[in-house]
């Protein structure tokens, strides 16, 4: 009698950590959506001031240039105004694009190390996730596959825009954007190739060739990845349903 006892205390905690797991699996999915469009908006936000502050300053040379009185003042406007207005066209976009990437990776990260903590709240056997050592990305996803025993197969492309993605990201921490053959694997050659949105520049500044986010491929990328890690959820409550099920 004890032992069922005590075998009906261990099935009701884990049927309590497995709904608690859920509420919360789901409560991630809706935040992850608020943070999402919060960084779609981010992005917008910043393209449009600096195509506005653009479109000012030339209008505001051009009506200098307009009102001086000889070829010598108007040439002195354009090479006093100029470097500034092609600095908003393609320096400030290009920094802020770098830096909201960075983001969009770092935020994947942090919702695949929250997955992994629920997973590991739900399904305790095992050693827990480790969120501090390197390689988060790769390490949650053979993580989740072995606690949860998901199938990510299923989610190849998001999986594999991730990887592409961190390989941006780390071209853009650890060397500033340029892609140098000797340090950079090739690989960035083949996402430049597979990956819209993204382009270089040939031999920069005499620096090598540099990663040029265009326009929207930080939305893109945002977009994506939220569509990967709601996959994920999905998977790892299908399975949590299943084995309530017995299936």
């Amino acid at each position: 009698m004890r032992l069922f006892q005590e075998a009906d205390k261990v099935r009701s905690d884990l049927e309590r950590r497995k709904l608690g797991g859920t509420l919360i699996l789901n409560n991630i999915r809706l935040i992850t959506k608020c943070e999402k469009d919060k960084l779609i908006e981010l992005s917008r936000s910043a393209d449009s001031m600096f195509q506005r502050e653009r479109e000012d300053r030339i209008k505001c040379m051009e009506q200098k240039i307009a009102e001086a009185k000889d070829h010598e003042a108007r040439q002195r406007i354009v090479d006093d105004d100029a470097p500034d207005i092609v600095d908003y066209r393609d320096y400030f976009p290009a920094i802020q694009r770098y830096l909201l990437l960075v983001m969009v990776m770092s935020w994947v990260e942090t919702k695949l190390i929250s997955l992994c903590r629920i997973t590991d709240y739900i399904f305790e056997e095992g050693d827990p996730f480790k969120s501090r050592d390197p390689g988060v990305l790769k390490r949650a996803i053979e993580h989740l596959e072995k606690k949860a025993k998901i199938d990510t197969s299923c989610i190849e492309f998001g999986w594999t825009l991730a990887k592409y993605l961190q390989e941006i990201r780390n071209c853009i921490i650890h060397n500033e954007g340029f892609i140098d053959d000797a340090k950079i694997p090739g690989a960035i050659y083949c996402i430049i190739n597979s990956v819209s949105g993204i382009d270089k520049y040939e031999e920069f500044k005499g620096a090598g060739n540099k990663l040029v986010l265009e326009l929207g491929f930080v939305e893109e990328s945002a977009n994506n990845m939220h569509i990967f890690l709601e996959q994920l959820i999905d998977l790892i409550i299908n399975k949590v349903v299943l084995e309530k099920t017995g299936q």
